[in-house]
């Protein structure tokens, strides 16, 4: 039942009055029944998930959302022979559904919510190519009670005197006790607002492998959201990296900024926390991979 009322919001014969009928039988049935499961194709592979999880809704809606993943793994595979991928906030699994292109693409999957974490074992735990972590992952190792807050198919942590205990640990410290991965050749970050620390805690081996740098620039409230996002970007660029790729919330092509002049993405920023714009994504590479990208992105898009 769970699946046919979510396919029906889909179908592309909707009507106007249709879709909000089906839409808002979802969220009562959201709420009647706690969210149920149901299990729904995400980027060709069947994933289960949460009824209230929008990501279906939004690449059925938006052209470009979420398609970003499908264009890069493509990109690093042609041009390197193999995808070893880390997802940080891999959520359901539906990051590595887009990145999973080949049979010999390598996943480790890092999910510290135990509600996503349990959609994403049974996802992925039967795959051998993927590799799944129950932790948090900062800037330093440390384990904080944190409450989670959960919405339309995203988690915010924050942390507090009572609520679920979690391990936070640094990308460097697990990639060194994992060799399958010190060959990783890209790391993707979404987690709501800790992006900027995970970088600062994946540093050191960012410095060795100059992998493709996915994340989210996510305005969390914090007095120095602009100041950490400039000091981020100039730690990527002592690491050896020379651009990157600005992408909006739905997956378009901002444009590419050096990071050797921030003024006007200072400015962007500044747009971005006194306005409705949402969060953007990054896309740092190394800068003979970047030219060629760059060039593949902008045709995309015409």
């Amino acid at each position: 039942m769970f699946e046919f009322v979510y396919k029906s919001i889909l179908s592309p014969g909707n009507s106007r009055i249709a879709f909000h009928f089906w839409f808002h039988l979802k969220r009562a049935l959201v709420a009647i029944f706690s969210d149920p499961s149901c299990t729904l194709g995400v980027h060709g592979r069947m994933l289960k998930m949460p009824l209230s999880h929008a990501l279906p809704l939004s690449l059925n809606l938006y052209p470009f959302y979420d398609k970003l993943p499908c264009r890069l793994s493509d990109f690093i595979y042609h041009k390197y022979g193999h995808l070893n991928l880390i997802d940080v906030g891999a959520n359901i699994g539906d990051t590595i559904a887009a990145f999973y292109r080949h049979d010999s693409d390598k996943f480790l999957a890092i999910e510290p919510n135990p509600n996503f974490l349990s959609y994403l074992t049974a996802n992925f735990d039967h795959d051998p190519n993927v590799e799944i972590l129950s932790c948090m992952c900062s800037s330093g190792e440390t384990t904080s009670q944190y409450h989670i807050h959960e919405h339309n198919g995203t988690a915010s942590l924050k942390e507090a005197e009572t609520g679920a205990q979690i391990e936070s640990k640094t990308i460097d410290d697990l990639v060194m006790g994992n060799p399958v991965f010190h060959n990783f050749n890209v790391i993707k970050i979404d987690t709501d607002g800790y992006d900027l620390r995970i970088i600062a805690g994946a540093i050191n081996i960012i410095k060795k492998n100059k992998p493709a740098i996915l994340f989210e620039v996510y305005d969390n409230e914090s007095p120095t959201y602009c100041e950490d996002c400039i000091n981020t970007l100039l730690l990527l660029k002592d690491a050896g990296y020379d651009s990157f790729l600005l992408y909006d919330r739905l997956g378009y092509l901002m444009g590419q900024h050096h990071l050797n002049d921030l003024f006007h993405f200072k400015q962007l920023l500044t747009h971005q926390i006194t306005s409705d714009i949402g969060n953007t994504d990054i896309l740092v590479m190394k800068s003979d991979d970047m030219e060629q990208f760059h060039l593949e992105e902008v045709s995309a898009f015409k």
